[in-house]
């Protein structure tokens, strides 16, 4: 398996595969492509697979302990504070360079010998710079995870252990975010796609094994591990080449982080921040007020309509590196029209899906399965899926707008994340689960669409009427 990619194609060779992919008639219409099949056979099998799951957590787990499960992949989200969200800069940025570079199967990258060692000296940076943060990470998510935990009386749960097991695997997985980010950026988006299939497919029947056999928040340990050994696969096996060309020695050209990187990644670790605080504590607002069983229905309902976005999105976000590239080209025609027809695919997809979850959790409500108890009820369901599938408009935006290595409008996006927490928090604190999904879909609706959609309209105006330079 190890070697069932030992060696990349070259940009004109990926293209072809793309087309041999995409092939003809519907999937040509639906912008299909290899990333796009991988990412949705990770959904497709996390679909198949997530009822399995929450089944067995049903039979094995006690709503506390599914409490403590999900809030243990949310904290894990306190990363945000660590990595500041740098690998999205890392996509955009490295794909600047991209477009310039080709990828050989004997020799790795080639092409520009500035544009070669300019990325080579970014790599090199952010290898150091990873290296701190996976320290970091340690002291900030573990210690603050350590004392949320803490909060509520655990009773027989005994999660410290586990806990620190969990983070020190995943402290490893952040010091190997650069090295995807950089290959994503150099448009090597299905072989991500393909490990992350791989690490979903064994991920899960380790999970399955692990909680029949007893070992209750362990298992989130070894899933963990199990992502670990499919990263290092990819970057020691399958990219190898690519890897091994980015750090032999580079040229006199460097990319320079102070004017490069640190104009566009300070605003967005920023905003990134922020967002964690107005997206992410569904789980601990409901855990720290209203005890890990609410924690736990809200936490399976946010994990299910996550499963959705990403499945959804995954025609815009694979094509992240492209739309640096052709930003680069000053392709802006081109650049629209892929932008707006792969966004309406991805929205429709995800209207569709999230119906079809609201009606299935009240079937199964309807019929009084014991099933439907795990998720929220019926009315903050459908609250809370309505704001996640209009949130994919700015967020498709944000991504738009980040392609030209720009982030502006930065105080209002922060206090706009600010209201949203706020809002979370003080109508989850008093009403439970409808008040927070009450104050999710109305800021969604009376301030993320109407305002985040007249800011890209003015950006795609007014940087696109740039002069380019000679």
């Amino acid at each position: 398996m190890a070697d069932s990619c030992p060696e990349r194609p070259s940009r004109d060779e990926s293209d072809e595969s793309t087309r041999k992919v995409a092939g003809t008639g519907w999937l040509e219409r639906f912008e299909w492509n290899e990333a796009i099949s991988y990412t949705l056979l990770a959904k497709a099998w996390q679909v198949l697979a997530g009822p399995v799951t929450v089944l067995l957590i049903g039979l094995y787990f006690t709503l506390d302990l599914q409490g403590y499960y999900y809030l243990f992949w949310k904290l894990l989200a306190l990363q945000v504070f660590v990595e500041l969200q740098l690998h999205t800069v890392i996509v955009n940025v490295t794909s600047h360079e991209w477009a310039k570079l080709n990828l050989d199967r004997a020799t790795g990258l080639s092409g520009s010998p500035a544009a070669l060692s300019r990325l080579r000296s970014f790599m090199r940076l952010l290898v150091l710079i990873y290296g701190g943060m996976t320290i970091l990470f340690l002291l900030v998510v573990g210690g603050g995870g350590t004392w949320f935990l803490g909060l509520q009386p655990a009773g027989e749960i005994d999660w410290v252990i586990p806990w620190w097991g969990v983070v020190l695997v995943n402290a490893l997985l952040v010091w190997l975010i650069p090295f995807h980010a950089v290959l994503e950026g150099c448009e090597q988006v299905a072989i991500v796609r393909k490990m992350q299939f791989w690490q979903a497919f064994s991920g899960n029947l380790i999970l399955w094994t692990t909680i029949v056999t007893g070992f209750n928040l362990w298992t989130i340990f070894f899933l963990s591990l199990v992502r670990l050994a499919w990263e290092l696969v990819s970057i020691l096996r399958w990219n190898r080449y690519f890897f091994r060309s980015l750090f032999l020695p580079q040229g006199i050209e460097r990319l320079s982080w102070q004017t490069e990187v640190w104009p566009l990644q300070w605003r967005i670790a920023v905003k990134g921040i922020f967002i964690f605080f107005g997206f992410q504590i569904f789980e601990m607002v409901m855990f720290a007020y209203h005890g890990p069983e609410v924690a736990g229905q809200m936490g399976m309902t946010w994990t299910v309509l996550m499963a959705l976005q990403i499945a959804a999105s995954a025609w815009v976000q694979t094509r992240v590196p492209e739309f640096g590239v052709l930003v680069a080209q000053q392709n802006y025609a081109e650049l629209d029209r892929r932008f707006l027809r792969l966004s309406i695919i991805s929205l429709s997809l995800m209207t569709v899906g999230g119906l079809a979850f609201v009606l299935l959790v009240s079937f199964l409500s309807w019929q009084e399965y014991d099933f439907a108890q795990r998720f929220l009820p019926l009315v903050p369901l459908s609250l809370v899926t309505l704001g996640a599938t209009l949130s994919l408009i700015p967020t498709f935006q944000w991504i738009y707008i980040h392609a030209h290595k720009r982030s502006p409008h930065m105080l209002l996006s922060c206090c706009s994340s600010a209201a949203l927490g706020f809002l979370i928090w003080w109508l989850g604190k008093n009403y439970g689960a409808f008040g927070a999904a009450s104050a999710y879909l109305g800021m969604v609706v009376g301030f993320s669409l109407p305002v985040w959609t007249m800011v890209w309209l003015q950006c795609r105006r007014d940087w696109h009427r740039e002069i380019p330079s000679d």
